[in-house]
C-alpha cells in the first residue's frame, strides 16, 4: 500500500522533516479522525522520515519498495531489510533473534506526511519492539493509542471521546 496512490499532487520538499522533527523509529497511529478507510486504525513504523519523504512499515496488517539486498537501519536496534542473505540466515538459525516479514508498506512524498499530520489523520507515539513484534494484530492500535500521555480513560484506555477531530493550535 503507498499513500503516494491516492493523492495527486506532491507536496514541495520541506525542512520539517529535518532530522530534529524526524519521526524514525517512532509510531503513526491512526486518528479516529483518520479520512482514507485503507489506514483507519492502522499502526505504522516509520522506518525513514526526511525532506525526500517518509517510508514506514504496517505492523497491524498482514500487508513493496526497498532494493534487494539493502537494510535500513533503524533507532532502537532494529532494521527494515531486503537482504536474501538475512532470510537465508534466518532460515538457517543463525539470523536476528526476532524477526517480522513485512509484504508492503506505506509511503509518502516531500511533505506528505507532515500536511496530513497538520489535518489530524497522524498521532505519534513512542515505539519499542515489543507492539512491532506483537502477533495481536487487533490490539495493536488501542493498545498503540493508550501510549498517548494524559488521555488514559478507565483502565489507562485512551478515551476516543476527548480527542478532537479539529485539527489546529493550542
Amino acid at each position: 500500500m503507498d499513500l503516494r496512490d491516492h493523492h495527486t499532487m506532491p507536496e514541495p520538499s520541506s525542512s520539517a522533516a529535518s532530522a530534529a522533527a524526524s519521526l524514525v523509529g517512532r509510531f503513526l497511529v491512526a486518528a479516529p479522525s483518520m479520512p482514507d478507510e485503507k489506514f483507519q486504525k492502522s499502526v505504522v513504523f516509520v522506518c525513514k522520515h526526511d525532506d525526500d519523504g517518509a517510508l514506514g512499515i504496517i505492523v497491524n496488517n498482514k500487508v513493496d519498495d526497498l532494493p534487494e539486498g539493502e537494510t535500513l537501519l533503524i533507532e532502537g536496534g532494529m532494521a527494515l531489510t531486503a537482504s536474501l542473505e538475512i532470510l537465508k540466515d534466518m532460515a538457517g538459525g543463525s539470523g536476528p533473534k526476532q524477526a517480522w516479514l513485512a509484504l508492503g508498506h506505506a509511503g509518502w512524498a516531500p511533505g506528505q506526511l507532515d500536511r496530513e499530520m497538520q489535518d489530524n489523520a497522524w498521532l505519534v507515539v513512542d515505539a519499542d519492539a515489543a507492539l512491532v513484534f506483537d502477533t495481536d494484530f487487533d490490539a495493536k492500535w488501542q493498545r498503540a493509542l493508550n501510549r498517548l500521555g494524559g488521555k488514559g480513560g478507565p483502565g489507562g484506555k485512551f478515551d476516543l471521546a476527548s480527542f478532537s477531530h479539529q485539527a489546529g493550535r493550542a
